[in-house]
């Protein structure tokens, strides 16, 4: 009989953990740039296997706003909800990002995050957190994860450490992202209905996306110039990139 109990408590356990790895975590994400401050809710549904950060809601989105007096010249650009798609204990995520012409599903696999863990801690939510640091494309931050929750997600492109990260932010104060709901092991959704409606055939690599950028800018001033009609300056380069929110890398795009 001392195997079989053996087993059944096994399996017990594991049904435990399980239980514990699975939930849906609403956060707040605000962050700044040349037009203002913008808030914007995403969720978090995880499991075992994967976890999908998706855009909930974002009535003041700076990339749906007008572009001023050469918004005539623009054309439209379908919105898509932004997504981050990351396997347990994988390297990459897989999210669209888009360009000026349309928007692309990528495979960023060159994030290289690397956490320094410290001896600080601070309760998010109920949950006994512990605070990392690391510098992640042009910016350094600060996270708090907790091991109460044993999966390695977190908000956007940010994973990797041992327990799920309830928040994260910048120290130039532009982004920070916080829980402000956490529900283990609830009826919040189905993880696996979500990934089935969301596209993660991939277009690009990280680095090819950045290709594909400077490709479609320079498409883009193509068709500003044929709108703005004759005797309108030839636009030989433009500059792309982000020199807010979460990645600096900006890059000069010529022909």
């Amino acid at each position: 009989m001392k195997p079989l109990f053996s087993i059944i408590f096994f399996y017990i356990l594991i049904l435990n953990t399980q239980a514990q790895t699975a939930g849906l975590v609403r956060y707040e994400e605000t962050f700044k740039n040349f037009i203002g401050t913008h808030e914007i809710l995403y969720d978090l549904y995880f499991n075992i296997e994967h976890s999908v950060y998706l855009l909930q809601e974002n009535p003041n989105d700076p990339t749906r706003v007008s572009k001023g007096s050469f918004a005539q010249y623009f054309p439209s650009l379908e919105s898509e909800d932004r997504f981050f798609y990351r396997k347990l204990g994988a390297s990459y995520i897989i999210n669209n990002e888009n360009t000026s012409m349309k928007y692309y599903t990528v495979l960023d696999d060159s994030l290289n995050i690397n956490w320094d863990i410290k001896n600080e801690y601070k309760n998010i939510g109920g949950f006994a957190c512990q605070q990392a640091n690391t510098s992640f494309r042009g910016r350094n931050y600060t996270a708090w994860f907790t091991e109460e929750i044993p999966v390695d997600f977190g908000p956007m492109k940010f994973g990797g450490l041992p327990g799920l990260i309830l928040e994260i932010y910048d120290d130039e104060g532009v982004i920070h992202i916080a829980a402000s709901e956490i529900n283990i092991n609830n009826d919040g959704g189905d993880i696996d209905e979500i990934v089935r409606k969301i596209d993660l055939d991939v277009d690009f690599s990280y680095q090819e996306f950045l290709d594909q950028r400077c490709i479609d800018a320079l498409a883009m001033n193509k068709i500003i110039e044929s709108k703005m009609g004759r005797g309108a300056n030839r636009i030989i380069s433009t500059s792309v990139g982000n020199d807010e929110n979460v990645e600096k890398d900006y890059m000069e795009c010529g022909e």
